[in-house]
């Protein structure tokens, strides 16, 4: 396409030209530098059209990971609320293993038809409770394993804790019986063979704390039916049918309990409307699929087993939450629309060989308040994602959930912060015309993935749920000496996830806002030997100065070199423009198709300005004319004027608008 000038081509003002991309001529005065200059593309190189196309492409590729980076958090949250994040129920894996808190705590108890054999259990194992419920627990043993006592007595029952220590924070005793010798809490070699196997938590029933006592009897052919549990999320898994389920008062009463139901938990990471409710059953699950070194079985029953849990939540009004979090992502498409449209008309274009506007939509979010809090808003519930998730350490999806549910945390701290620092870049503070610099894109992708990969391990999972699991306890159980949580809390007693992590939070985010601000400063003084950004030159420009420009901190490119100087004027970019928030729309003509290129000389109705969230109505078919938005000016001989009417004045609704890429402005 023949050009008159080479700078004017590069600052996108169009001269006379009876074959230029505008159709008509452009009175805009040039320098004398620009007369009679080779028509060679941007700097009279053939090799800089190469370059400004590949950069055209790299911004239209940034748009594509920003796209992305958005998308993610919204596809990543229909995955989670697919997985039953607000109500679910699955089996929390347990078996005899260190790496599922296992350890002995003693081998002397023997068990005789009418309990415990006297003095036979040790004080530290009698203390758990107290003697008045050891006592009782010994009698509900002997009468629900007595057909395995009528093989002979006594049975020899190995107790065993699980957890039971500072680095877990809670812990629960299970009771091994064997037919002729102590069995092993931490089996290596293969099954041993086992009389029974029961489990002894605590638990609320009436607001009042009470033991939970969950068996598995050898000899009960009740208990040896295999299942399938289908868990809320589609899975299955193996557990065996009816266990026994005894609920023991501090008095030493009892009475059969028909769910088990325990470790009833309440987290409020979004205030008690939206509480999360924890719990979990117990059950005898099947472990033969663990790829244990050893495990416990029934010596005539046969099958690999050990007590465990299905656990779930439910969250209170999730109703309102899941229809909250449809409309803010139906509401952030819709702003990002403008960008999308904009795009991909940049890559058409640029297919076609012709002149586009492309920009870097993170670049601009300082501009779009808006669009940043919907983000933000989008990924605001990831707080109460992450409290659901720890419930699941032991889960077949567990590690996947929480994962996911950093991601949308690190995106919700980001994306907030970000929007924060764009309210602090309109402060007018002292030195309204002096600005410290920082790179939006280099900080929101820093801080995503490194807030992400300093919270998202394995390790942080399991501390997170041994908190949740370590709430101040309405009953508790004694292990060496010490009072641990064991099923029962008191309401509300939980410490959140972020409440637990603010190292793993903060440092990531403000460390990369530090890098991108050295990033961006050390740019501009690379160019421009500055250390912060000095707009004074806004002053003259009628478009910068209706816009109102940033102070104290910003990412926009609003450094003079990114303007173009003629004669005492300073003229606004189109890029600048839409990164400010604002695309241009004019009249269609007959006949023409694809983005409507400037037309300086264009006398009906000329070129309008409207905020980017609006363009997709701004060019909407004739029947949507009623959803005309309002113009923010009009662009005439490359001045622009405001509209000074009372924000009132729309888009004629009679007449049809095409997007234009827009042309420099004063």
């Amino acid at each position: 396409m023949p050009r008159v000038g080479p700078s004017a081509w590069v600052q996108n003002l169009r001269p006379p030209a009876t074959n230029s991309a505008s159709g008509g001529n452009n009175n805009m005065p040039l320098p004398p530098s620009t007369l009679g200059s080779p028509s060679r593309g941007v700097s009279g190189k053939p090799s800089d059209k190469g370059r400004k196309k590949i950069a055209a492409f790299g911004r239209i590729f940034s748009n594509f990971l920003a796209g992305g980076l958005i998308l993610l958090s919204l596809l990543t949250l229909i995955v989670l609320i697919n997985e039953g994040m607000f109500s679910r129920l699955v089996i929390s894996n347990n078996a005899q293993s260190t790496a599922y808190f296992w350890s002995d705590y003693g081998k002397a108890c023997k068990l005789t038809r009418h309990g415990w054999l006297a003095q036979s259990c040790s004080p530290n194992e009698i203390d758990t409770t107290s003697s008045v419920v050891w006592a009782s627990v010994g009698e509900r043993l002997a009468d629900q394993w007595s057909l395995e006592l009528a093989q002979g007595t006594p049975l020899f029952v190995s107790t065993c804790v699980v957890g039971g220590n500072k680095a877990v924070g809670w812990g629960v005793l299970v009771f091994i019986a064997g037919y002729t010798t102590y069995p092993n809490c931490v089996p290596l070699d293969g099954p041993q063979l086992i009389a029974g196997i029961a489990m002894l938590e605590t638990t609320v029933r009436n607001d009042q704390g009470v033991y939970l006592l969950t068996l598995y009897s050898d000899l009960n052919t009740t208990m040896q039916t295999v299942r399938k549990y289908t868990n809320s999320d589609g899975t299955q898994q193996d557990v065996l049918h009816k266990p026994l389920r005894t609920v023991l008062s501090t008095d030493g009463s009892y009475g059969y309990d028909p769910t088990g139901e325990d470790f009833i938990i309440l987290s409020t990471p979004l205030g008690v409307r939206y509480t999360v409710n924890v719990y979990c059953l117990s059950q005898i699950e099947v472990v033969s699929d663990f790829g244990l070194p050893g495990w416990s079985q029934g010596k005539h029953g046969g099958v690999p087993l050990s007590p465990a849990w299905a656990c779930g939540n439910e969250i209170n009004n999730a109703s309102e939450l899941i229809a909250f979090q449809m409309i803010l992502i139906v509401l952030t498409v819709l702003a990002l629309s403008g960008d999308v449209y904009i795009t991909f008309e940049g890559i058409r274009g640029l297919i076609a060989g012709k002149p586009v506007l492309t920009y870097a939509v993170l670049s601009g979010l300082e501009r779009r308040k808006v669009l940043t809090l919907l983000i933000a808003l989008n990924a605001a519930p990831s707080l109460l994602y992450l409290d659901v998730a720890r419930i699941y350490v032991f889960s077949v999806n567990g590690f996947k959930i929480w994962c996911l549910s950093c991601l949308l945390v690190a995106t919700f701290v980001s994306f907030t912060l970000l929007a924060g620092l764009s309210l602090l870049s309109a402060v007018p503070l002292p030195l309204p015309t002096k600005c410290v610099v920082y790179s939006a894109p280099i900080f929101l992708y820093t801080s995503i993935v490194s807030i992400y990969f300093s919270l998202s391990t394995r390790a942080n999972l399991t501390y997170a749920s041994n908190q949740l699991y370590a709430g101040a306890p309405a009953l508790s159980m004694n292990f060496n000496g010490v009072s641990w949580p064991s099923g029962s809390y008191v309401p509300y007693g939980v410490a959140t996830v972020v409440q637990l992590f603010p190292q793993e939070i903060l440092y990531p985010v403000f460390g990369s806002l530090l890098f991108s601000i050295c990033v961006a400063t050390l740019r501009l003084y690379w160019s421009t030997h500055a250390l912060v950004l000095n707009l004074e030159w806004c002053a003259s420009n009628g478009f910068l100065s209706h816009c109102n420009v940033p102070r104290v901190l910003t990412s926009l490119p609003l450094h003079p070199s990114q303007a173009i100087k003629i004669g005492n004027k300073m003229f606004c970019r189109p890029s600048t423009m839409a990164l400010l928030g604002y695309a241009s729309v004019t009249e269609t003509e007959k006949g023409m198709r694809g983005v409507v290129p400037y037309n300086s000389k264009q006398t009906s109705g000329g070129t309008f300005v409207v905020s980017v969230y609006w363009l997709g109505l701004a060019i909407a078919p004739q029947w949507c004319s009623m959803l005309r938005p309002f113009v923010a000016g009009t662009v005439a001989e490359n001045h622009f004027k405001p509209n000074t009417a009372k924000h009132d004045e729309t888009l004629d609704p009679a007449v049809r608008y095409r997007y234009t890429r827009g042309n420099c402005v004063t």
